[in-house]
């Protein structure tokens, strides 16, 4: 995890994805931005995102599948998900 100006950036290996490779992602959340309104935590498929202490945290990011939904619908438009 790198810490850079209130945006972390957490860089995660996943073992396996729709096509069966291997690969990396980033998980970008801009804090400046986010209000913690939750839209993402409530659209996502795997459950990757929670509030906790009103604040945006990435609980099991190994399970994330990049299917981008929570970017979609962040109102604050704070959250990235990249293929690094």
């Amino acid at each position: 995890m790198v810490i850079r100006d209130e945006i972390i950036i957490l860089t995660i290996k996943f073992t396996w994805n729709f096509k069966g490779e291997s690969k990396m992602a980033k998980i970008i959340i801009d804090y400046d931005e986010c209000d913690a309104c939750g839209e993402c935590v409530d659209v996502c498929p795997m459950e990757v995102l929670i509030i906790v202490d009103g604040k945006l945290e990435v609980q099991h990011p190994e399970e994330c599948n990049e299917c981008e939904v929570c970017m979609d619908v962040c109102p604050n438009e704070c959250i990235e998900v990249e293929e690094d």
